[in-house]
């Protein structure tokens, strides 16, 4: 379907900013997901069918030889699923001069900037969940360290080892021996934590970090 790009609008669309009076050959699917945008404006005739509620919504633009791309993975195709290609732009932002498409690929969406919206609700599902794991994980160490230094009081070092035990340094911290911490396979093993004075605990997260 041919379009053009009306007066006092610009967006970016395949890589390269269309401006006002520029004219694209699109399939259909993507002309109407712009035209519903206001980005563009027909300048074929419109198929009736593009516009039935029970039309299927476009899920991805075809690629172009010209631009080198490849058609979605099976991978893209479940990230594009999760929009239904219809997502309203918004209010333009302050700052913002023009369009873009979803960099999502297989969405169709334009967007002020970043993925459009049902793509970014997406994704800060995902970082909620990431950041509510490592909070939880984060929450039972520190309970488990805190007895586990109940039980196990003093330094248990190499160094501070050798010194009697009323003069021994006081354990302040958990370290785990095979030095992975919480990423480690065995994060949560007692038989892989020692109690550590804070400078002993200091000096062997040197050793292991840098090698010294």
């Amino acid at each position: 379907m041919k379009v053009s790009v009306p007066f006092a609008r610009s967006f970016e669309f395949g890589g390269t900013v269309r401006h006002a009076g520029d004219e694209l050959d699109l399939p259909d699917d993507v002309a109407v997901n712009l035209m519903r945008a206001g980005l563009v404006v027909a300048l074929d005739d419109v198929p009736d069918a593009l516009y039935l509620p029970d039309a299927p919504s476009p899920r991805q633009a075809p690629a172009s030889p010209a631009q080198g791309r490849t058609e979605p993975s099976a991978d893209q195709d479940a990230q594009a699923s999760a929009c239904d290609g219809e997502c309203d732009p918004g209010p333009q932002p302050k700052g913002t001069r023009s369009m873009q498409t979803c960099p999502v690929a297989g969405c169709p969406c334009p967007t002020w900037r970043g993925k459009c919206r049902a793509h970014a609700r997406s994704s800060s599902t995902g970082r909620r969940y990431r950041d509510s794991y490592r909070s939880s994980q984060r929450d039972r160490w520190a309970r488990a360290s805190r007895a586990y230094l109940r039980e196990h009081p003093l330094c248990e070092s190499e160094s501070c080892s050798a010194i009697a035990a009323p003069l021994r340094p006081s354990a302040t911290e958990v370290d785990h021996v095979d030095g992975l911490g919480l990423q480690g396979p065995r994060s949560f093993d007692p038989s892989n934590w020692q109690a550590l004075c804070k400078s002993c605990h200091s000096r062997k997260t040197a050793s292991e970090s840098f090698g010294r």
